[in-house]
């Protein structure tokens, strides 16, 4: 049997109790049925047994698509596996007995726990040729496997330390609902639902996954890989709060350039400096000059990087500062994040460039080292929440029927048309209905809502042509939120100014058109479910609304 490293264990993702194979599930019951029979089990529920056992392999199986070599985590205390509002498939204790079956079948690899000087994990199972032979043999689509209508989208985490070591992991703990979690979790359903029917992908990635630099983990563009949660910190909510999920939020600034939705270019808006920002103006403190992250005015010397190159490291340095409990600690998260990023600044004395970070942001510098990062992460996520709520509810477009009139009244004066009144289509019973702007204006001039906008937590991906739209939404929500204005430009990414320039070759053509002509095998309408509405909806904008693309 192989063997693997500590790195290749640790490459993991944790076991998703809210799996499911969204069609054909006649095909996954086929595999549960046949290993169920293989299986050495005492005699007990076999319902549940089934039912764990779906469970594990569709875990398995979504995993490997997503990457060969990537580990499902999977806890062995049975305590873990209760029936609360993180475990919509009712997986029970059960579950924890049979990784070791399954491994003395032959169909998976089972490390049984990882324990390390001062760190310990928990277990790790991978599929072996006999398991994914079977599931290809009764024709399951890893495409297909999706969460629940109803799972959990409002998450609630707390870390808790590992007895006999100094790590500590993440744990959902229950909470009861009230007007405010209803409507964090209206939010996600919604926008779940507009992702869901909204093609999301990248140009001109070729054959081969999405791999940075000499990175061994691909990143999978998956259509069922845009479930986003939002996970809190603390009991109250006040902690926490940012919206995790979608597939995007693992690429790089050059990849996400290349980023279409449903088949358009786009544009990526970025506050840059938003987690300082947010530390300087909610606490009234007077603000720095020029870029947050350059520490020449404190006398930092720069040598193999300059100061553009070391923002990422920076960026990620002030996260793991705010967070921890004190500087050796945040260190050595540095250091181990540095070691296994190769995009990262390599070769940079880390002790020197925190000393002059911190030098460089004095005022705030108290609240380093004091496990603040939950505060901080509530407030940005509030902002995001807002900007999405604003694309998902309340934004005003000119409709379709509106846009169809401008473009033929331009055609008709460009032909030397004096003037046009309006065009006919047919009305459905063998005649023709005449449409003009004064019945267009009255009845349907506009849509509203429903935009995606993706979030990478202080930037958006959106289409272009909303690019300034989306820019003006940021700076006003930071000041509803913060009551300060933003005080500086928010800026497009660079690496995206040529995006408009992407042209799709046929084959993302055809996944654009095959996304939406095949929508019953890869999409749902209104798939996710919300079981109550809250009383009062706080993501509601009270907006003057605005007209897009005036000129177009």
């Amino acid at each position: 049997m192989a063997e693997y490293t500590r790195e290749q264990l640790e490459h993991s993702k944790p076991l998703d109790l809210n799996l499911i194979l969204s069609i054909d599930e006649g095909c996954i019951n086929k595999v549960v049925d046949e290993v169920y029979s293989q299986l050495s089990l005492e005699p007990h529920n076999k319902n549940k047994t089934i039912n764990n056992l779906k469970c594990i392999i569709l875990n398995l199986v979504n995993h490997y698509e997503e990457d060969k070599f990537l580990f499902t985590a999977i806890h062995l205390n049975e305590k873990k596996y209760i029936a609360n509002r993180y475990n919509k498939n009712k997986i029970t204790k059960a579950i924890c007995k049979l990784p070791e079956v399954l491994d003395k079948a032959g169909y998976i690899y089972f490390h049984i726990g990882i324990r390390y000087p001062h760190i310990s994990r928990i277990s790790r199972i991978l599929p072996l040729p006999k398991l994914l032979q079977l599931v290809k043999s009764k024709g399951v689509n890893p495409d297909l496997i999706i969460h629940r209508p109803d799972t959990e989208t409002v998450i609630n985490q707390k870390k808790i330390k590992v007895r006999g070591s100094k790590n500590k992991i993440k744990e959902d703990i229950p909470y009861k609902d009230n007007n405010e979690t209803r409507s964090f979790r209206k939010l996600m359903v919604d926008y779940n639902n507009l992702l869901n029917e909204t093609h999301i992908d990248v140009v001109n990635q070729g054959k081969e996954d999405i791999r940075f630099g000499d990175n061994l983990h691909p990143v999978k563009i998956n259509q069922n890989k845009k479930f986003m949660r939002r996970i809190f910190n603390s009991k109250d909510f006040t902690e926490g709060g940012r919206i995790y999920g979608g597939f995007w939020q693992q690429l790089n600034s050059e990849w996400r350039s290349k980023i279409i939705i449903n088949g358009q270019p786009t544009s990526e808006v970025d506050y840059s400096g938003l987690g300082i920002s947010t530390l300087y103006d909610k606490y009234e403190i007077p603000k720095f000059t020029g870029d947050a992250y350059d520490l020449s005015s404190v006398g930092y010397k720069y040598d193999k990087y300059n100061f553009k190159e070391l923002r990422p490291l920076l960026k990620f340095a002030l996260m793991i500062m705010i967070n921890s409990s004190n500087s050796g600690e945040a260190l050595l998260a540095i250091k181990d994040k540095v070691k296994k990023d190769e995009e990262l600044p390599q070769d940079v004395n880390l002790v020197e460039l925190i000393e002059a970070f911190t030098k460089r942001h004095d005022p705030i510098s108290q609240f380093f080292y004091k496990g603040m990062g939950g505060i901080q992460y509530r407030m940005d996520s509030e902002i995001c929440a807002k900007v999405i709520s604003f694309f998902l509810y309340e934004i005003k477009r000119k409709s379709r029927m509106l846009k169809l009139f401008e473009i033929y009244k331009q055609k008709a004066l460009e032909l030397g048309h004096k003037e046009f009144k309006g065009f006919t289509v047919p009305d459905g019973k063998g005649g023709r209905e005449e449409i003009t702007e004064e019945a267009i204006k009255e009845n349907e001039p506009y849509d509203y809502g429903g935009v995606p906008v993706l979030t990478i937590h202080d930037s958006f991906v959106i289409s272009s042509e909303l690019e300034d739209v989306l820019k003006w939404q940021m700076e006003a929500q930071y000041k509803l939120e913060l009551g300060l204005k933003w005080n500086k430009e928010i800026p497009t990414k660079k690496e995206g100014k040529d995006n408009n320039k992407n042209i799709l070759s046929e084959e993302e053509n055809k996944r654009v058109d095959g996304f939406f002509n095949n929508h019953n095998k890869t999409w749902f309408s209104g798939y996710y479910k919300l079981d109550e509405e809250p009383k009062e909806f706080i993501y509601r904008n009270k907006w003057h609304y605005i007209e897009i693309n005036k000129n177009k």
